[in-house]
């Protein structure tokens, strides 16, 4: 400081100015110095978010096809083990007439009228149950 006011060859006046302007350079500088620092963070974390919100695409797009090959899995699986679809089953009652004369048909091969007239019964009684 006493150089800069020495090279000027003026008095204490012209220190005094040059210590003053010398001070605000200083403060001045520093200013800049902490806005760029400011500016270099944001530009860091903004990019930083960019990044992650890169990778949170790539990632979404490579989980995509697994996840639609599970909803379609989850379709086609019940129907490939043959759990949702039932088939209604029915059920079949003879009846007793028919079967009456069935079994008098063949008693009476057998056995005449005797053996008619008991396959005709056992025949009504198997189409009753």
């Amino acid at each position: 400081m006493c150089v800069g006011a020495a090279l000027l060859g003026a008095g204490t006046t012209a220190a005094t100015a040059f210590n003053i302007g010398l001070g605000l350079t200083v403060a001045n500088s520093f200013v800049q110095r902490a806005a760029a620092q400011d500016r270099a963070n944001q530009t860091y974390n903004q990019a930083l978010i960019a990044n992650q919100s890169a990778e949170a695409d790539k990632r979404q797009r490579q989980l995509a096809p697994a996840q639609a090959l599970q909803q379609y899995a989850g379709f086609v699986s019940p129907i490939a083990t043959g759990l949702p679809t039932t088939i209604g089953s029915s059920q079949v009652q003879a009846n007793p007439f028919s079967t009456a004369l069935g079994g008098a048909l063949v008693g009476g091969q057998f056995g005449g009228g005797a053996g008619a007239l008991l396959g005709g019964g056992l025949g009504l009684l198997g189409g009753l149950l």
